[in-house]
């Protein structure tokens, strides 16, 4: 089986296709701006972690960006490794709530 997906960058269009195969899918219920968005979303709420999403920013990319970490927050944190198994728990959340987009819709907007 080969997996495509077209996104405006790399960055999108990993973290959509790292999901689909993360969750068994075939098809993309999400383009990579909202996966971006959600993965960001995750990244704060669960590890406090603040990325920077482009959508915002012209031209508008889904790409996310992990500001610089001073060495004395990256230990607080637990050092790298930990940092990076926050990220990959996030993806694999993420991934988990591909099969229910109700829970992508309250991540994203709340309970509107």
């Amino acid at each position: 089986m080969k997996l495509g997906c077209i996104a405006d960058d790399f960055t999108g269009a990993t973290d959509v296709a790292s999901m689909l195969v993360r969750a068994g899918l075939h098809t993309p219920p999400i383009v990579p701006y909202e996966a971006s968005a959600a993965l960001a979303m995750l990244l704060l709420r669960d590890y406090g972690i603040i990325t920077v999403h482009f959508v915002g920013l012209p031209p508008g990319t889904s790409a996310l960006m992990f500001k610089f970490i001073a060495p004395e927050a990256l230990k607080r944190f637990g050092g790298a490794q930990a940092y990076a198994r926050a990220v990959d728990a996030s993806l694999n959340t993420l991934a988990g709530m591909l099969a229910e987009p109700e829970h992508l819709r309250r991540l994203l907007l709340g309970d509107v």
